[in-house]
């Protein structure tokens, strides 16, 4: 099935860029901060509370709005976050505060992004292929897990981070 061809590779690029940046993330705040574990703690939950909190929202938006719109502005408006980021990071200019605020925003955009891509299988396979569509679609997620963070720290130390941030919003455009 073509769409869904088109939405996992989009799923599959969108959740790598994610574990990408989680891992650049917390590899910039162990630098701005001086290696503390407590500031590694807070900016991980300024990321993974959005996402808590805001996903029973980002399931009403899925079933209200269009879930295509819905995932295109999340994709886009996390591009633009992550490039801020990495200029920020590149001109010298980011400090821990800026990377807990842009953690909340990020974090809240893939809230919304996310019960977006759930609900778009069933509009893209026949009821017959679901389970299996949901099945290849978790299972590169889990695959994304491995890979992000593995491709992550190799681009850190060939780009440093603010590199790899360019890259991660340049992947998440390419996903939309």
């Amino acid at each position: 099935y073509r769409d869904f061809r088109w939405l996992w590779v989009g799923s599959f690029l969108s959740f790598l860029a994610m574990n990408m940046q989680m891992v650049t993330r917390s590899w910039l705040v162990l630098r701005v901060t001086g290696d503390s574990p407590l500031a590694l703690t807070m900016v991980t939950l300024t990321f993974a509370l959005p996402m808590t909190i805001i996903s029973p929202l980002g399931g009403a938006l899925a079933d209200r709005i269009s879930t295509k719109k819905l995932i295109m502005f999340s994709q886009v408006a996390n591009a633009l976050l992550t490039m801020i980021i990495g200029i920020l990071d590149l001109t010298g200019l980011i400090n821990f505060w800026l990377i807990m605020v842009i953690g909340i925003f990020n974090g809240s955009l893939m809230a919304i992004n996310m019960p977006s891509r759930q609900v778009i299988i069933s509009d893209t396979v026949p009821d017959k292929k679901l389970m299996n569509a949901i099945s290849l679609n978790q299972s590169s997620m889990n695959l994304t897990r491995i890979l992000g963070p593995a491709c992550a720290g190799f681009l850190i130390l060939l780009f440093d981070t603010a590199g790899v941030f360019f890259i991660v919003a340049g992947i998440y455009l390419f996903s939309v």
